[in-house]
């Protein structure tokens, strides 16, 4: 009688492969240490070179193993909402008067969505952060009394 039965029998003969099998290869295992150590997402292949681009610097610059196979949409997403928004600040620095009241809505709508997606990836701070770590940090900072007598030392 075998030990595993039904159609995820790693020891059925032959093996499948990973490919056959379904399975998405997001980790491997690393002898040495044991370590869990996850693989780079890559873009998806519509996305232009600058969305790209882009994509890359977000998994580059996010801690090791936050992202995974179905974190790709919303970063997508979120890379295309980035480039709207530099699209968007482009464009209401080249608007006149009558425009900029679109632009302006146009501007705030992108960076409403692009911070709801940052917040959802945990791109951003208060996402990453507990309020009671946030807290402690904040009750912990006690201003220098040169900070406090407003000096400017820049001068």
């Amino acid at each position: 009688m075998p030990r595993h039965s039904g159609i995820f029998d790693i020891n059925q003969r032959p093996r499948r492969s990973a490919a056959a099998g379904g399975f998405c290869l997001l980790a491997r295992r690393e002898m040495a240490t044991g370590a869990l150590a996850f693989l780079p997402l890559r873009p998806p292949l519509h996305l232009t070179a600058k969305e790209a681009a882009l994509f890359h610097e977000v998994v580059a610059n996010a801690p090791s193993g936050q992202f995974r196979a179905s974190d790709i949409y919303l970063l997508t997403s979120f890379v295309r909402v980035t480039l709207v928004c530099d699209q968007a600040v482009k464009a209401l620095a080249k608007a006149n008067d009558k425009t900029r009241p679109t632009r302006m809505k146009m501007l705030d709508q992108a960076v409403k969505m692009q911070a709801l997606l940052a917040t959802k990836l945990r791109l951003a701070t208060m996402s990453r952060i507990g309020p009671r770590t946030a807290g402690r940090a904040h009750d912990g900072h006690r201003p220098s009394a040169y900070e406090s007598m407003g000096w400017d030392f820049d001068n």
